[in-house]
């Protein structure tokens, strides 16, 4: 026969239970502490990694055109492509040049030049060509890269890799290469451009596009119009750091 077992007793908790509604008092309270414990946090980490803008050392419009010494200024009545610095850019600072080879005439070996400045931390970084060009009818037919020798002495990498695009219209193929500029460093996608933004460190934030653009008629080799643009970025960036754009040091926290 089995022992009958003795009956387990039920162990009781002691002491005060809480009504929900006081539950939920405490609990509010603890969150009306939190938020105004957090608010001089939020606002101490705003002054220590907060972005603010920057102006250039001195405006795009005041580019030094011997800075460029392969090319010179086109003729006014004869443009080689109907581009015009679009409205929406989103910048009053920018820099719209028509170029043209030294040994070229009419409209042989033109080039333009477009630079962008930006400094307002929620600036958009801009659409880049391939994005532009299909919203009015281009193709494009091929992308790449190319890599852009810097002079030495300056405060600039040996070498800066361009995004190249080669875009079929219709009258003829334009031929791009551009690149952007983020507080002195390079990059070639719009997505690097707004991390290098956001990464804790300077104080003092900018970026730019810079953007050679040339043409190339149908069934013709393109690697003279690419060239072209090559050139141009490798003289006209050197003087765009070297006498626009803000230095290092200005853009450090202190």
């Amino acid at each position: 026969m089995r022992q009958a077992s003795a009956p387990v007793a039920k162990n009781h908790k002691h002491g005060p239970s809480m009504s929900r509604p006081g539950l939920f008092a405490v609990c509010a309270a603890i969150l009306l502490l939190a938020v105004l414990g957090l608010e001089p946090v939020l606002a101490a980490l705003e002054v220590e990694y907060g972005k603010t803008s920057i102006l250039p050392r001195s405006p795009l419009g005041a580019f030094g055109l011997n800075a460029l010494p392969s090319f010179k200024l086109a003729p006014e009545d004869s443009p080689f492509l109907d581009l015009q610095a679009d409205d929406d850019v989103g910048t009053d600072d920018l820099l719209f040049l028509r170029m043209q080879e030294k040994h070229a005439s009419g409209m042989d070996g033109q080039i333009y030049l477009f630079v962008t400045y930006y400094s307002d931390p929620d600036d958009r970084v801009p659409h880049t060509p391939e994005v532009c060009y299909r919203q009015i009818g281009g193709i494009v037919r091929k992308s790449g890269s190319a890599s852009i020798v810097m002079p030495a002495g300056r405060d600039l990498p040996a070498e800066v890799t361009a995004r190249t695009v080669i875009i079929e219209q219709a009258e003829a193929n334009t031929v791009i290469a551009y690149v952007f500029c983020a507080n002195g460093r390079f990059y070639t996608a719009r997505n690097d451009v707004r991390v290098a933004l956001g990464w804790p460190g300077e104080k003092r934030v900018y970026f730019s596009k810079i953007e050679a653009v040339t043409r190339s008629e149908r069934g013709e080799d393109t690697s003279a119009a690419l060239q072209r643009c090559r050139r141009m970025l490798e003289e006209a960036i050197p003087e765009l750091v070297g006498t626009h754009f803000p230095l290092k040091e200005q853009l450090s926290r202190r």
